[in-house]
């Protein structure tokens, strides 16, 4: 069996908190033998990515950085409507991506076709509580939360993404929008043939839109 690329991405709209967050999970992937491309997926408006974008910039990491923000989705949106070349379906396209919770993870999608996708949000971390001495759960209980004060003791912290409890993460070769040296490239191949796979599916979806 083929073994999928992966992707490790981080859709947000709070482009501040992500270059720890970054920062963490390349610390975690690298400390444990992994491999794997991290994308940034931008929600921010313009005034906030012009604002905090280059925070991000200046991140290093062991992984290949991603980022997809206002610029590249309107880039990877023109790629679709010169693709799709038919003018009805651009209030389609732009409603299925437009700036939202859901719009935002439809680009992840997008950007992920056909590879293996992990997601976690701007403010988690690799980390796990442990607690010492756990509480058993009732019969009808599958889980069960607690609040812990960070110096009450009895726990330890734990990474999840470990050689013994590992994701699998392979290198991934995908769509690029790729930090180098501070610095990033446009959006290429990768990007086109995900749009090539949409724009198929639209059409279909267009030439038998009387059968609905």
């Amino acid at each position: 069996m083929e073994e999928l690329d992966t992707i490790f991405s981080i859709p947000t709209y709070r482009l501040r908190d992500v270059p720890e967050t970054i920062e963490r999970y390349d610390e975690n992937f690298w400390r444990n033998g992994h491999e794997v491309a991290l994308f940034v997926f931008d929600d921010s408006s313009l005034a906030n990515h012009d604002k905090y974008y280059s925070q991000l910039g200046k991140t290093r990491t062991a992984n290949p950085l991603y980022y997809v923000g206002p610029r590249e989705k309107e880039r990877f949106i023109q790629i679709l409507l010169q693709r799709l070349r038919e003018p009805k379906l651009e209030a389609l396209v732009r409603n299925l991506f437009r700036p939202s919770y859901g719009g935002n993870r439809n680009f992840t999608l997008m950007y992920s076709l056909g590879a293996f996708l992990v997601s976690s949000d701007d403010d988690m971390r690799p980390g796990a509580l442990i607690e010492h001495s756990p509480e058993s759960l009732d019969t009808d209980e599958i889980c069960r939360g607690k609040l812990m004060k960070a110096k009450s003791g009895g726990f330890e912290e734990t990474s999840f993404v470990s050689r013994e409890n590992s994701l699998i993460l392979d290198h991934g070769r995908v769509p690029s929008v790729r930090f180098s040296n501070a610095e990033s490239r446009i959006l290429s191949s990768g990007a086109t043939i995900s749009a090539s796979r949409f724009i198929t599916r639209a059409k279909s979806l267009w030439k038998n839109r009387n059968r609905f």
